[in-house]
């Protein structure tokens, strides 16, 4: 690749990094006036770490992407760039992904889950007490 090919590639990240933080920015403040209506911060945690588990896990898959895809690329010579390119690029979207399946997840789980237990759920043995 030329240098002002990969100069293209620097700023289409920026423009995708201000993007991303712009639409996290406006998840935060609805999960805020959510908050704040329920009068609870679990809706303003909860979006936290959505955020900062999809951000670090995009970043680490970005990271081990690009690794894994210069050691594929290196028998190419040339190509091991773009083979980096493209194996950051799965590796930082699966790592995003990833993350925001599993709070997805975590969210269906603690929506099953009762918050206080009912007299039926107390025990196995609840139905056959002697009382």
């Amino acid at each position: 690749m030329q240098a002002k090919q990969l100069r293209y590639l620097k700023i289409g990240g920026r423009v995708f990094l201000v993007v991303g933080v712009v639409v996290d920015t406006v998840q935060i403040a609805q999960a805020a006036v959510e908050s704040y209506q329920q009068r609870s911060a679990k809706p303003l945690v909860a979006q936290a770490v959505r955020t900062a588990g999809t951000w670090a896990m995009a970043w680490a898959g970005a990271k081990a992407g690009m690794a894994v895809g210069g050691l594929a690329g290196a028998a190419s010579g040339p190509g091991m760039v773009l083979m980096a390119i493209g194996g950051g690029l799965i590796g930082g979207s699966a790592g995003y992904f990833g993350a925001d399946w599993i709070a997805d997840l975590s969210d269906a789980v603690k929506m099953k889950r009762p918050s206080s237990p009912t007299p039926a759920s107390k025990g196995r043995f609840a139905a056959t007490s002697l009382e």
